[in-house]
């Protein structure tokens, strides 16, 4: 009678075990894996939605500026470019130079000519850079959608595993309860096994 017991609740309390890894209720810090997981979906959409409202309104200002007329050099995106920067910098040293050439010699001047090229050759460098970070940013604007849109899949999964945590929650107590009250039967039967066996002696 005293092994069929042990086994009964070995047996419960391995069905226990296994209902909540088969139910994804396994625990750790006080929360199930599925709640953690909610918790970190809901964090990776807030950091998704925060990354395309920053890069949204970064092409909003370049599409402005750009409508208007307005040099997309002032926008954030062209001012944090170091490529910009670096260009800016040689215009302003070109600029210099032919400030000096035109003091000293006429426009005709082939040196005159050559920096012209030059400062030319240089602002189509900087046309074409600031075109490519107006189409960076709307890449990077299309990418950061395609993220909130899985995002918000992978939360709305979590929270599917979260609610149906809830009613294995509800099975998982009731087979808890069971093994409980099994091993409580057990230990009840082992001491009175045990104080027979003492007065026995």
């Amino acid at each position: 009678r005293l092994l069929k017991l042990r086994e009964e609740v070995e047996a419960k309390e391995r069905l226990v075990e296994q209902f909540r890894i088969n139910s994804d209720l396994l625990s750790s810090e006080g929360s199930t894996m599925a709640e953690q997981q909610l918790v970190a979906a809901q964090a990776a959409l807030a950091d998704a939605r925060d990354r395309l409202a920053d890069r949204a309104a970064r092409l909003k200002q370049v599409q402005e500026l750009t409508t208007t007329g307005g040099s997309i050099d002032t926008s954030a995106a062209a001012l944090e470019s170091d490529v910009i920067r670096n260009l800016r910098i040689q215009e302003a040293e070109i600029q210099r130079r032919e400030a000096q050439l035109r003091a000293t010699y006429f426009d005709a001047h082939p040196e005159v000519q050559k920096v012209e090229a030059e400062r030319n050759d240089l602002q189509a460098a900087i046309r074409m850079e600031l075109a490519r970070i107006r189409t960076n940013l709307s890449n990077e604007v299309e990418v950061a959608r395609n993220r909130v849109a899985s995002s918000e899949t992978a939360l709305a999964v979590a929270q599917s595993r979260v609610g149906g945590n809830r009613q294995g929650t509800v099975q998982l107590n009731e087979l808890e309860r069971d093994a409980a009250a099994s091993r409580k039967a057990y230990e009840d039967y082992l001491s009175r096994f045990q104080q027979t066996a003492d007065r026995d002696l």
